[in-house]
């Protein structure tokens, strides 16, 4: 017997925290740092979160990095977004929309899950139901 016991053998390994690149990664000019839970910092600039107020420097939030690079890369000028499974793309949505009020992403959210409605419309309509969207396509209200 190895001498593990079974807490040990049944807990699942910590995932890998994600190094931030461009334009998170010690971005020039950047005068506030998001911390993700899993200790990964972001900097940006308070020109575009201006939510963050001018008196943190660095505001720890609950999100781990994977979520939170997602998450900023959706809607942050200068961020490559790459196109995510569904389930991803519903978290982070669920991140910005419900939890940050980031409303202004709305259009660009209905485009993104416009292009999975051949292939999961159930799912993409239960999107829409919890938004409160009566059609999920980016011209629906």
């Amino acid at each position: 017997m190895s001498g593990a016991t079974a807490a040990e053998s049944t807990e699942s390994p910590s995932p890998a925290v994600l190094t931030p690149t461009f334009p998170f990664a010690n971005a020039p000019g950047a005068d506030a740092i998001l911390r993700a839970s899993d200790g990964a910092d972001f900097y940006v600039h308070r020109t575009i979160l201006p939510e963050l107020g001018p008196e943190i420097a660095i505001i720890s939030v609950q999100e781990d990095s994977a979520l939170l690079d997602r998450a900023l890369r959706f809607f942050y000028p200068g961020a490559q977004f790459t196109v995510v499974p569904l389930d991803q793309l519903r978290d982070f949505l669920e991140v910005l929309i419900s939890k940050y009020d980031v409303e202004c992403i709305v259009p660009a959210a209905k485009d993104r899950l416009e292009r999975y409605l051949a292939t999961n419309p159930v799912a993409v309509y239960a999107v829409a139901f919890t938004y409160q969207w009566k059609d999920p396509r980016s011209g629906g209200g």
